[in-house]
């Protein structure tokens, strides 16, 4: 009889148990144990890449995620720093003052990645570098990585960027103010320089043996001059056949002749500028390192620094007659 009574009540704890499985297996969604939910997914032209948690230590590899990141009073863990051509601890004027690991970047080599994994990441904004899948995947093993947004690589659109960041940190509504405010601000620098409507200007960099220019008009640093009422210069687009920056030899510098505004950085400090006047037709706007930045990779951040630094120089395009 007792073995009877003990072996039926093993049957009810058997079964008491096992409803119990079931009940916690459907239910299970809502424990302790449940798997974290995405917090955001992101196209770019590697691939998506999706986060499961708002993001506070973030490496920015390019000026403008730099600067996407500090327009929402954050402080990015790493700051890439361009060789040659940005300053050693990687701060422009327009950014402030604010600590950050500077990340050694090249034109040709990879970035550091032990200088970026010692930071220790949550979200990592990637620039040209990442145009390189192996570069890519790397980064992605030390964080969710975006890389460049657009599928050439180079320089994202600054409203993008912002948009997309406001995002990942849930914060879109700040986006479009901040995306408002800039806007404005081009829009009255416009109004500001109307002799410009439908002027041609070059922007380029001139190097020891050779010139890049912007060559696309969808590329964002034309975007952002043909804002103010100016567009690229069609022998430029013509001569790049479809490719949104461009390296060309001195030999081939008459080709880029005849805009009426042409904003030159010259890299060598001991040049004769006025071999290069001839450039424009109308006027011709040397560069310093940090305005020729802002230009070439535009942000939320340093348009308004732009806009102080190259609005006298346009107007006085205006006050000349032209």
């Amino acid at each position: 009889m007792y073995p009877s009574i003990l072996q039926n009540r093993r049957c009810i704890a058997a079964i008491s148990a096992t409803a119990l499985m079931l009940a916690t297996a459907c239910t299970g969604t809502h424990g302790s144990e449940s798997p974290a939910q995405p917090h955001h997914t992101v196209t770019h032209s590697q691939g998506i890449t999706t986060t499961s948690t708002i993001p506070n230590r973030i490496v920015a590899l390019s000026t403008s995620w730099a600067d996407s990141v500090r327009a929402f009073n954050l402080e990015p863990v790493g700051i890439g720093v361009l060789t040659g051509y940005a300053p050693e601890n990687g701060r422009f004027p327009w950014q402030g003052d604010y600590e950050a690991v500077p990340i050694a970047l090249s034109l040709l080599g990879d970035p550091d990645f032990e200088a970026i994994a010692a930071t220790a990441p949550d979200l990592i904004l990637a620039d040209f570098s990442a145009r390189n899948r192996s570069v890519y995947d790397r980064l992605s093993e030390i964080a969710p990585t975006i890389a460049p947004l657009s599928a050439s690589g180079y320089v994202d659109s600054w409203h993008e960027q912002t948009r997309v960041l406001g995002s990942i940190l849930n914060r879109s509504a700040d986006a479009e103010n901040l995306i408002a405010g800039v806007d404005a601000s081009l829009a009255r620098a416009r109004a500001s320089i109307p002799c410009l409507g439908d002027s041609s200007f070059l922007l380029a960099t001139l190097n020891s043996d050779t010139i890049g220019v912007v060559a696309d008009p969808r590329d964002p640093a034309a975007e952002l001059l043909a804002e103010l009422g100016m567009e690229l210069l069609p022998a430029v687009t013509d001569l790049a056949g479809g490719k949104t920056r461009l390296t060309v030899s001195y030999e081939q510098s008459p080709l880029l002749f005849g805009a009426d505004v042409t904003l030159l950085r010259d890299r060598d400090r001991d040049r004769d500028r006025d071999e290069f006047q001839g450039f424009s037709t109308g006027r011709t706007v040397f560069l310093d390192g940090a305005l020729a930045t802002a230009l070439s990779d535009p942000s939320v951040q340093n348009v308004e620094y732009v806009l102080d630094e190259l609005a006298p120089e346009l107007e006085a395009l205006c006050a000349a007659g032209r």
